[in-house]
């Protein structure tokens, strides 16, 4: 009996492996894990003679099979894997630093300055804030600019080294906290904080998450807590926090690492907090408008409404989505300004790549304030002066 030739299971193997695809393709025998992160796959061509020979039919189906071959998640992973591992190299709208920290470029550009909006753009808004906060101030309110912890502004030297990031002479950052403190208006720039805090706190960020990790949330809500104790005089409900280890990422921790789509995903450890709250009916618990982007999500899922009235508050998303009372609206479709003129704290929360979104609800609030200043100085006139106005 003659023995098989080794180069024939050989051909046999790899004709086998070659064909797997196109089987899977068509007969769908295994189900493989999706892929994480957003994409519009190819549509599929539709056959018409103009498309056969204009050769947009044959484009369109290719790019339809190749988006729908067999086994492409797996092959797409595998191919990640390889580069990550071998070359470093990532395929994904971040960028790879040093130690395996994961930055969005965008954030990197803000912190070198390369968005700066202009001394005179920010001095406008500050100004009107500086108006907002005295009137709100006459109105028994609690108002802040806060500037939300950037990954590139805290752990900056993680951040590869390229001939075009160069940092410019200003930041948005610095210069809205420039202005705000010239003028009087409160600010808290979280970045400072979590400068320190990286010393002994390195988690506060994790290397493959954009946003600050609950564990570096609870620090942005505990000095939110003592901001609003203070400038209200009030002592807000108390809180007991512990912690535990894990290194199985929760929530956003690793929105960007989960996006690199890797076999063998980017390890690390992750502290999250257990909160427990004390019922005192007897604090006072402050009503509250919270205007900003998704750096706020964490503070508010994990703790931030428990101190104000009724374990809720307003979340203005971008001044263009409204979360109020667990429903989402429209700012366009929301009396937004009767329920500026009911709350008791109003906080304006964006991170550094988003200070342009800042002057959007400044502008709108600064405008309703003066109608209101308006109709008071109005109503204040004696009715003969009026009358002779007109």
């Amino acid at each position: 009996m003659r023995r098989p030739n080794p180069k024939n299971i050989l051909l046999v193997l790899i004709l086998a492996v070659l064909c797997m695809p196109l089987v899977q393709y068509n007969l769908n025998i295994f189900k493989p894990g999706e892929l994480i992160g957003y994409y519009e796959p190819a549509a599929d061509a539709k056959f018409t003679k103009q498309e056969w020979w204009g050769g947009t039919y044959q484009e369109q189906k290719g790019k339809y099979i190749n988006d729908h071959v067999g086994f492409r998640p797996d092959l797409v992973r595998l191919n990640n894997q390889i580069d990550f591992s071998l070359f470093r190299v990532i395929h994904a709208i971040t960028v790879l630093g040093k130690d395996e920290y994961i930055f969005y470029e965008g954030y990197i550009d803000s912190y070198l300055g390369k968005d700066f909006l202009g001394s005179g753009y920010i001095g406008d808004v500050a100004i009107k804030m500086k108006y907002l906060n005295d009137e709100f101030r006459k109105e028994g309110k609690t108002f802040a600019l806060v500037i939300s912890a950037s990954k590139a502004d805290v752990f900056h030297e993680y951040i590869s080294d390229k001939p075009t990031r160069v940092k410019q002479a200003h930041t948005n950052r610095e210069m809205y906290k420039q202005y705000c403190d010239s003028l009087g208006v409160p600010c808290i720039d979280f970045n400072d904080m979590f400068l320190e805090l990286k010393k002994t706190e390195p988690m506060i960020f994790a290397r493959q998450g954009i946003h600050w990790t609950r564990y570096g949330a609870m620090f942005a809500v505990d000095s939110l807590y003592k901001f609003i104790e203070q400038d209200r005089h009030i002592d807000l409900p108390d809180f007991k926090l512990s912690y535990v280890k894990t290194d199985k990422p929760r929530g956003a921790d690793n929105d960007v690492g989960s996006a690199l789509n890797l076999i063998y995903p980017i390890q690390e450890t992750f502290v999250y907090p257990v909160i427990t709250f004390t019922n005192d009916t007897l604090k006072e618990k402050p009503s509250a408008v919270y205007i900003g982007d998704s750096f706020m999500w964490l503070l508010l899922d994990d703790s931030l409404a428990h101190m104000h009235k009724n374990n809720k508050i307003d979340f203005w998303h971008y001044f263009k989505e409204v979360f109020h009372d667990d429903k989402l609206l429209t700012i366009d479709n929301f009396d937004w300004r009767s329920e500026l003129d009911k709350t008791d704290c109003v906080i304006i929360a964006y991170t550094t790549i988003n200070m342009h979104h800042v002057k959007k609800f400044v502008d709108a609030a600064y405008v309703y304030y003066k109608e209101k200043e308006q109709k008071r100085k109005t109503l204040s006139l004696p009715k003969n002066a009026t009358a002779n106005k007109e």
